[in-house]
């Protein structure tokens, strides 16, 4: 079955952008109009916005990938279930999140993004963030600050 052009889109931006780290496929791919949400507490405009995000996780990890596991599409817009891998850069200690997103597109490019990631249990694995950190913040226990 040949994917749809939404489809092609995404499978680009998980090729270009997270495994090859090719910061110009984000100006390519991510609509100069786009929002992407799900990655920190205000929405990210546009690529100019993304790139910091992304540079700040290529430096957290080598040999990133998106796979997309799941995806449901509807005219202009695509949910999707995936996972993201890469290695710790400063121990090469393999990191793994999953997560979901839901996209719109328009124009040939991505439109709009939310993100649905275990950003926490990233952090923890990569030894940021102490283990069991969500469990600890639901039981509101304060957590000590970790090589800050």
């Amino acid at each position: 079955m040949e994917k749809s052009a939404n489809r092609q889109i995404l499978d680009q931006w998980c090729d270009r952008v997270w495994r090859d780290r090719d910061e110009s496929a984000i100006h390519e791919l991510f609509s100069n109009h786009g929002k992407a949400g799900g990655m920190g507490r205000k929405n990210l405009a546009g690529p100019n916005d993304f790139v910091p995000f992304h540079q700040a996780m290529c430096n957290l990890l080598t040999n990133t990938k998106l796979h997309i596991d799941y995806a449901v599409e509807q005219g202009n817009s695509m949910f999707v279930l995936s996972t993201f891998t890469g290695n710790c850069a400063a121990t090469g200690i393999p990191a793994v999140i999953e997560g979901s997103m839901s996209v719109q597109f328009e124009g040939g490019k991505i439109l709009h993004c939310v993100n649905h990631f275990e950003f926490m249990s990233l952090f923890e694995q990569l030894g940021l963030l102490p283990e069991n950190s969500f469990e600890a913040l639901m039981a509101k226990r304060k957590m000590a600050v970790v090589g800050v």
